[in-house]
């Protein structure tokens, strides 16, 4: 009896460790295919040919998810492609639009992170890890899993993922869109020269822009922007709707460092701006301009994403097109901000 005994003492011990490794890990071991509208395709990290993605079937990260634009002409009879996955129970995503991402693993090698890199389309997210943190043990647990997942763009790079969210990115000529919805989640966006500490529930942001300008648009909710000011610490700036901050960069013909210009657009018509060089103090100009002087350049551009209809805003008698999925205000809690997509019908 004893050496029995032993033995299912040791399978028990086996059996916890095992519970306990697939959850420091957060993801399973390959991403599932949940759902799948229209001819999606899937591209394996070790080959270059795309094929059918199947539903159920599960694939190795590094794969590239491809959604194509619908074949019919005719809306009433056409299937809007789209693919649903999971990373696990706690991490669903639904990917469509013209759409390009990568479902890779952390860059790094850590194995309890993964990335997504979204080089077109829009991707939804419900994720639905422990965000709270009682000051015991288990916030280094609830902090790696708020960590877990981060999603590059082409202009910044979206971390700290909780909830439901939207991200989408579209492309014209050289130039991206970016816009981010949180709707009941949160996040925080980090490009050049800015970070966004504070997305909260219902708010929206549109970037635009290169590798050498970068536009910061607050369509919904007030957010936190950190704007580098050379070797000063970054300064926290306060953007509500309709607030535009714009980053200008350009290298010094005489030593290569990168020159960076900043102007802020505030609701009211003021604008703030300085400038600085890599590595040295900022140059700032303290002058604010009047409601009656609005900045001179236009504002406007084409943010359609993923060829949808976009709306009109008004900032200061210029005119910024905003992507119709998105509220030009704040929509109440609850509100149907992600296009009427059902989180809970997966």
């Amino acid at each position: 009896m004893k050496p029995r005994f032993l033995s299912a003492v040791a399978c028990l011990l086996v059996l916890v460790g095992s519970m306990f490794v697939a959850r420091a890990s957060f993801f399973e071991p390959l991403f599932k295919i949940t759902s799948v509208k229209g001819d999606v395709q899937i591209i394996r990290p070790d080959s270059t040919e795309s094929e059918e993605v199947l539903e159920g079937h599960v694939y190795p990260y590094g794969s590239r998810l491809i959604v194509p634009n619908r074949k019919s002409r005719s809306k009433s009879k056409a299937v809007e492609p789209e693919v649903g996955f999971s990373l696990s129970r706690d991490h669903r995503f639904r990917l469509s639009g013209v759409a390009d991402l990568k479902v890779g693993n952390d860059p790094n090698g850590d194995s309890k992170k993964k990335e997504f890199t979204l080089e077109a389309g829009k991707l939804r997210t419900f994720i639905s890890v422990s965000t709270v943190k009682t000051g015991g043990a288990e916030d280094d647990a609830v902090e790696a899993g708020v960590q877990a997942l981060s999603v590059v763009t082409p202009l910044a790079t979206c971390t700290r993922l909780t909830e439901r969210n939207q991200i989408s990115v579209s492309r014209k000529d050289n130039k991206h869109t970016v816009v981010v919805v949180t709707e009941s989640g949160t996040m925080e966006i980090e490009g050049p020269q800015f970070k966004i500490t504070s997305m909260r529930r219902n708010a929206a942001v549109e970037i635009f822009g290169d590798a050498d300008y970068t536009s910061i648009l607050n369509i919904a909710a007030d957010f936190t922007v950190e704007l580098e000011k050379g070797i000063d610490a970054a300064e926290e700036v306060l953007f509500r709707p309709r607030c535009v901050g714009k980053i200008w960069r350009t290298y010094a013909e005489i030593g290569g460092k990168q020159a960076v210009s900043v102007m802020i657009a505030f609701p009211d018509g003021a604008i703030k701006s300085y400038a600085y060089m890599q590595g040295e103090k900022v140059a700032e100009d303290p002058t604010f301009a009047s409601k009656d002087q609005p900045p001179t350049e236009d504002f406007a551009h084409d943010s359609t994403v993923n060829g949808e209809d976009v709306i009109s805003t008004e900032i200061s008698g210029e005119t910024v097109l905003d992507p119709v999925d998105t509220p030009v205000e704040a929509p109440a809690a609850g509100g149907d901000v992600l296009d009427g997509f059902n989180f809970d019908d997966w």
